[in-house]
């Protein structure tokens, strides 16, 4: 979230925009609150439906290019001052000209908006426009959560099993299946280049690409009892699908529900209904979404606070009892669609495992209703709970491209990784993928 003036100056963003004394400001010199930018960004394929009808606009005569500038310069103004303050400012003098800069995007993203992007981080001063080509890199959410889930969970996965991971988000939600490979399943050969550098790392001989895997692996040779996982190796079963549906579905449906709910009042309210919309959809999101759900020790009410107490609503202390039926409705659509996303994964595989992953994965309504859906079919649902879920790819993976129908990650070297998920990005088929697990 970020609040601007009235010339679309940036007066507050990040963790700033809740405090007591932003607010205030901002009701005395009229900002305007910027929320769910991130929305205007999608392709119209992900939104032609509407379901994100209350979606506010922005200012007029700010882009949304803008908005992503002055949210990349925030977040890294606070890192500079944090690396600052443990390591000294000529250590991030030295390495800031040469940083390079990882962004994760929805699956449904793709070259236009990945250049809006780049723009963006050309606009926030990092770095030149000429730069972002060669010091911006991008990542898929279901790659990014696919690390994430075999960080936590590679333990448990055998060769052979078949998964499924769903990361349900604040916008979007990604699905995909996978399989662990093999030994006999891997194919390393590729097609000889005379490309050097990272280029000459991604397209190498097959007899050079055998040799240098030989050599890892007996490099990566370990006593059986070690402790250690031998690599996984997992391949993409069908192409990831990424739906408009995440968590703000849900506070869209709730907002609408509310502001419905204003149509009783006389015209000469004198309310500030627009506020009364953002206390209380602020406290739905921190309390009422978070703590739904309809098992046998779900609560018989919940209460969402409002900034006022509006007598005409029959909401006199200014609390709003809701009854569970209600805020179910809240949530119907966006657990729906989540719901008809793993279907269309998991059709036609073996799948041994969803893993539920994501901001909007860790309501207790969707994690009841996927528990619900499948476990009965003997496929096992499982959550990553720390930091609710969110996916973070932090490993160093790397990749090496394996002809024009797939990839496999294989090093440890990021700049290959990057290299190769540009140049693997127009293909979705045979994808392999290389976990190390230590």
């Amino acid at each position: 979230m970020l609040y601007y003036d009235s010339s679309n100056q940036v007066k507050a963003a990040g963790a700033a925009v809740a405090t007591p004394a932003t607010r205030l400001a901002a009701a005395r010199n009229g900002w305007t609150l910027v929320r769910y930018f991130k929305l205007h960004m999608h392709p119209p394929a992900m939104v032609q439906d509407q379901k994100f009808s209350n979606l506010e606009g922005l200012p007029k005569g700010l882009s949304v290019e803008r908005v992503y500038a002055d949210m990349i310069s925030y977040l890294l103004n606070h890192t500079r001052d944090f690396f600052n303050q443990r390591n000294g400012s000529m250590r991030w003098e030295q390495f800031a000209p040469n940083m390079t800069l990882v962004i994760a995007h929805p699956n449904g993203w793709g070259l236009k908006e990945q250049d809006r992007l780049r723009y963006a981080v050309a606009l926030s001063g990092v770095m030149n426009e000429f730069e972002t080509r060669r010091r911006v890199h991008f990542v898929p959410e279901a790659e990014a959560a696919v690390h994430y889930v075999l960080w936590g969970k590679s333990r448990e996965l055998q060769a052979g099993d078949e998964f499924i991971i769903c990361d349900a988000g604040g916008s979007t939600v990604d699905t995909t299946a996978y399989r662990v490979l093999h030994e006999f399943e891997i194919n390393h050969n590729v097609p000889a280049t005379k490309k050097s550098g990272v280029l000459g790392r991604l397209f190498r001989s097959p007899n050079s690409t055998e040799n240098s895997e030989r050599n890892r692996r007996e490099s990566m040779a370990l006593p059986q009892d070690s402790g250690f996982k031998a690599p996984i190796r997992l391949k993409e079963l069908k192409a990831s699908g990424c739906q408009p549906a995440g968590g703000v579905l849900v506070n869209e449906t709730f907002i609408t529900w509310f502001k419905e709910q204003f149509f009783a009042l006389p015209p000469e309210h004198g309310y500030n209904l627009d506020l009364c919309v953002l206390k209380a959809e602020e406290s739905f999101e921190a309390n009422c979404k978070r703590e739904f759900r309809t098992s046998s020790d779900a609560p018989p009410e919940y209460v969402v606070e409002m900034s006022a107490a509006i007598q005409e609503l029959g909401y006199p202390d200014g609390n709003i009892i809701l009854q569970p039926d209600v805020v179910r409705g809240f949530f119907d659509e966006a657990v729906r669609t989540i719901l008809e996303s793993i279907h269309k994964q998991i059709e036609g595989t073996k799948a041994k495992y969803i893993f539920l992953v994501g901001g909007f994965g860790a309501s207790q309504y969707l994690r009841q209703r996927v528990m619900e859906e499948f476990q009965w079919s003997g496929c096992r649902v499982m959550f990553l709970d720390d930091a609710h879920g969110i996916a973070v790819a932090n490993q160093h993976q790397t990749g090496r491209s394996s002809g024009l129908f797939g990839r496999e990650w294989l090093d440890e070297q990021l700049e290959s990784l990057l290299a190769c998920k540009l140049l693997s990005h127009t293909t979705r088929v045979s994808q392999v993928i290389v976990y190390e697990a230590n």
